[in-house]
């Protein structure tokens, strides 16, 4: 699990590399159910048992509301801000710390 949560979190930072927009943030349930899905922009499907851990997560951190969005949207075109490189990369020890199955 922590192997694919530490591919998921690559692929999201790049993913997010480059410019966003102005949108409104999606709500806990949406970034919940995108994880859930087989076109989630992650490249993997979080089992339903972490998934609301992980858009906890992912929800409460400094992720724009347009990265979060592409997330959500399943949208693997989209090029997100600079700043959301680094907060995948700081998000990986939280996502594996509080939300792999034990």
């Amino acid at each position: 699990m922590k192997k694919s949560i530490c591919t998921m979190m690559a692929v999201g930072a790049l993913l997010l590399a480059g410019c966003g927009e102005t949108v409104e943030r999606p709500t806990l349930r949406e970034v919940s159910a995108s994880l859930q899905d087989e076109k989630s922009a992650l490249g993997s499907i979080v089992p339903p048992e972490s998934a609301d851990c992980f858009a906890k997560v992912l929800y409460e951190s400094e992720l724009s509301d347009g990265s979060l969005n592409a997330i959500v949207e399943g949208d693997t075109a989209y090029r997100g801000k600079k700043s959301d490189e680094k907060v995948l990369g700081s998000l990986t020890e939280a996502l594996v710390g509080e939300c792999a199955p034990k």
